[in-house]
């Protein structure tokens, strides 16, 4: 979720190959869950498969009707990534980690590596098959045991410059890549397990010449690094399936999508008749379980945060389901089990 200055929506996608990191129609709402008639019991052996929303409460929602919404009864926080029947969380502003789930709904938070304690940008959160791997200062992404937020251990990425904004992106079961700004440009780091247990990274990185303050999303899938380029845009986010990149636009009206390589969007989805006004924190889309799942501000007014979950099949490019949240649960995140 990025704010930007009011313009012309335009798009550019760039995608890095990178093979090291390759491995081998209805709506609904959850409006009647906000009374709190429909909380889950925490504990309770639940199936995995769930789509997750994360306000000012946690609502489980079944990913396939749109229908059964419990609340939880407490918030999540930071950003949110899924991996398997779990939903990680991270905070670089609070320095807290923490893990949901999806077979208990039990939620658990713990103190994270030390951090510079600010705000970065997206992707300041991956998860692998052993890790949870945090950007903790700019040029310093560290890694710690999902199981018990231990044996922290922190690489320096980049090329060697003054750190710059940072982001990671998981692109293998055991490997993520690191990407910096700086003002020379773009340097994308791979770290491994291999890393983790060295304590440094022995590969070079990519750089690619292109001025700092221009990426706006990062996101991965078929061991390619998908970079959303800012360009007249106010602000999108961006998910990966397949061989393609979905990038939000339009305040969260439409998803476009990218192939390999191409530089235009080869198909345009609008989920929302009209474009929202002003610009939100209520705008993410996430792949997961066959789908592009898009969260979008609908309210009319800056007070009002009402938002919508759409489903959109990637294979045909159609808007499926879409649940709709009330203003006071305040959705500012989702994650698909």
């Amino acid at each position: 979720m990025v704010g930007g200055a009011v313009g012309v929506v335009v798009g550019l996608l760039a995608t890095f190959a990178l093979r090291a990191a390759m491995v081998g129609d209805g709506d609904a709402s959850v409006s009647g869950a906000s009374g709190g008639s429909t909380t889950g019991a925490e504990g309770a052996r639940s199936a995995p498969e769930a789509l997750w929303l994360f306000g000012f409460d946690t609502v489980r929602v079944d990913p396939d009707t749109f229908e059964h919404a419990h609340r939880l009864g407490r918030p999540g926080f930071g950003e949110v990534r899924a991996y398997g029947h779990r939903v990680y969380m991270a905070s670089r502003a609070s320095g807290r980690v923490g893990v949901l789930d999806a077979t208990t709904n039990e939620m658990r938070e713990a103190d994270g590596p030390p951090t510079d304690r600010t705000e970065g940008a997206e992707a300041n959160l991956a998860v692998t098959e052993g890790c949870l791997w945090l950007v903790t200062g700019d040029g310093a992404v560290t890694s710690i045991t999902r199981d018990g937020f231990d044996d922290p251990v922190t690489v320096e990425v980049g090329d060697g410059s003054a750190g710059g904004q940072t982001r990671v992106v998981a692109v293998s079961r055991r490997s993520v890549v690191a990407v910096v700004e700086s003002a020379s440009g773009l340097t994308l780091t791979l770290v491994t397990d291999e890393d983790r247990a060295t304590r440094r990274v022995t590969r070079p990185a990519v750089s690619v010449s292109e001025g700092s303050g221009v990426v706006r999303g990062v996101a991965s899938a078929g061991g390619r690094v998908w970079i959303a380029y800012r360009r007249e845009l106010r602000w999108f986010d961006v998910a990966a399936a397949r061989d393609t990149a979905w990038v939000l636009v339009a305040n969260g009206a439409r998803l476009l999508r990218y192939g390999v390589g191409s530089t235009r969007p080869e198909a345009s989805v609008r989920l929302l008749a009209d474009a929202p006004r002003t610009l939100r924190a209520q705008a993410a889309v996430v792949a997961g379980r066959g789908a592009i799942w898009a969260l979008v501000p609908t309210g009319a007014e800056p007070g009002d945060h009402r938002a919508a979950v759409v489903r959109v099949d990637p294979d045909r490019d159609v808007v499926g389901e879409r649940l709709d949240s009330p203003s006071d649960l305040f959705v500012g995140a989702i994650a698909v089990t």
